[in-house]
């Protein structure tokens, strides 16, 4: 449960760069208020939900989004990268191997703090 809480935190935040980096959020600042970006911002993400080849965060609930667009910044995009494929390479890990869930859950953490 823990690990695909990380999973899915991850991927927030990579998608949430991909929609910043993509110039389709005009108006949104990482240092804007919530209610701010509910006004301005969200009403385009829902747009952006229910076109074809709609990302997830634009499905989420809007301070879901609101967080990980603002955190986004904190991150480049390569470094997201591969941060999601160490959670690939774990995952296969998890499942296909006999190693202890919680010594490479311990790695995973370790690896994704220490990068910082």
């Amino acid at each position: 449960m823990i690990f695909s809480m990380i999973v899915r935190e991850v991927r927030l935040l990579f998608q949430a760069k991909l929609l910043i980096g993509s110039g389709g959020l005009s108006g949104f600042s990482a240092d804007m208020d919530y209610g701010r970006f509910q006004r301005t911002v969200h009403p385009a993400l829902k747009t952006l939900a229910s076109g074809e080849g709609a990302l997830a965060i634009a499905s989420q609930h809007p301070f879901v989004v609101y967080q990980a667009l603002k955190n986004a910044g904190r991150f480049g995009r390569e470094e997201l990268a591969s941060c999601l494929e160490l959670l690939l390479r774990t995952d296969l890990a998890l499942k296909t191997t006999g190693r202890d869930p919680r010594l490479l859950l311990e790695r995973v953490l370790i690896a994704l703090c220490g990068s910082r």
